[in-house]
């Protein structure tokens, strides 16, 4: 048998073999596959510093699983805690980075529950059951967009099982200035004061409180510091539809911390916070009032417009 011929037939009897163990490999894999299931339930969007709470369910379709292992991979900064499981004679070991088995992900975190060693089985519990785990995910305040959390399980030899990913979209806090509802007594006027945020707030509209069955509104506001106009706009009239509302031709941020005058011309009845210094809704700032002249040209110090500063 020529040189040529031998080689050809080492090359297939090679590519034969090849070919036998990926059919091999594939065929114990699909039916390690079909041994377990995994869902996850998780919520699909959250606030950046948000905690969440996520729920694992494992559903074994056989029995006496041996070495079993689940492992979350969560974004690289993502904290796992407060874990519970739930279906188990024992609690399951949470473990994280190298020893749960290594980063298969890039940029991502293992976490892995250990409910017997694989191969070893000194704990004795083996999984036989319906398995719920839980746990708190806490988000970082820096995070932004859509991020993947991955999911598998491995026991016995160590298959590969049911891989189950969900995708989460994170959003940026929007922060409000809202001063609340006020009440009567109330006149149509000008007010003038500061407001001071205590979070950065990105403002498009002003909206103004009416008194009940009045078209309570702003005609004009005006916000400024100390060395410029921050934000100037006048009301659009009734026939807008929206005449609650001022939008801003150009949005605009207010630095938290930082201190903001602002003159706002009210019409019809709005409503009023009868005080000079007022706390916004969920400690968002502080609106105090310098000055209000009413339509009859009387002053007051203690008349605040109720009005909210907002992205809409």
């Amino acid at each position: 048998m020529t040189k040529v011929v031998r080689n050809k037939i080492r090359l297939i009897t090679l590519l034969v073999v090849c070919v036998a163990m990926c059919c091999f490999v594939t065929a114990g894999i699909a039916a390690a596959a079909e041994d377990v299931q995994i869902t996850r339930e998780i919520d699909g969007s959250a606030y950046a510093g948000e905690t969440i709470n996520v729920e694992v369910h494992v559903h074994p379709y056989i029995t006496d699983i041996r070495g079993f292992v689940y492992t979350e991979n969560v974004p690289a900064g993502w904290v796992i805690s407060n874990t519970s499981v739930v279906g188990v004679n024992n609690p399951a070991q949470v473990v994280s980075d190298e020893e749960s088995g290594g980063y298969l992900y890039p940029n991502m975190k293992p976490y892995a529950w250990v409910f017997e060693k694989p191969l070893v089985y000194p704990e004795d519990n083996p999984v036989n059951g319906d398995v719920i785990i839980t746990y708190s995910l806490d988000v970082p305040a820096s995070a932004e967009g859509s991020y993947s959390i991955k999911g598998f399980a491995m026991w016995n030899l160590g298959f590969l099982q049911s891989p189950v990913s969900s995708t989460i979209t994170i959003i940026s806090p929007t922060f409000v200035f809202d001063t609340g509802p006020g009440t009567y007594p109330s006149i149509m006027g000008t007010h003038n004061g500061t407001i001071t945020p205590s979070n950065d707030i990105t403002v498009k509209a002003l909206y103004t409180y009416p008194c009940a069955g009045t078209g309570g509104h702003t005609e004009y506001v005006r916000i400024y510091n100390d060395t410029k106009t921050i934000a100037e706009e006048y009301w659009g009239g009734y026939q807008s539809g929206d005449y609650h509302n001022i939008t801003f031709s150009q949005p605009f941020t207010l630095i938290g911390g930082q201190i903001y005058n602002y003159t706002i011309k009210t019409g019809s009845y709005p409503q009023i916070i009868h005080t000079d210094e007022w706390e916004a809704e969920g400690g968002m700032g502080i609106i105090n009032c310098t000055s209000f002249v009413d339509a009859n040209g009387k002053r007051y110090n203690n008349w605040i417009p109720a009005i909210r500063l907002w992205a809409r």
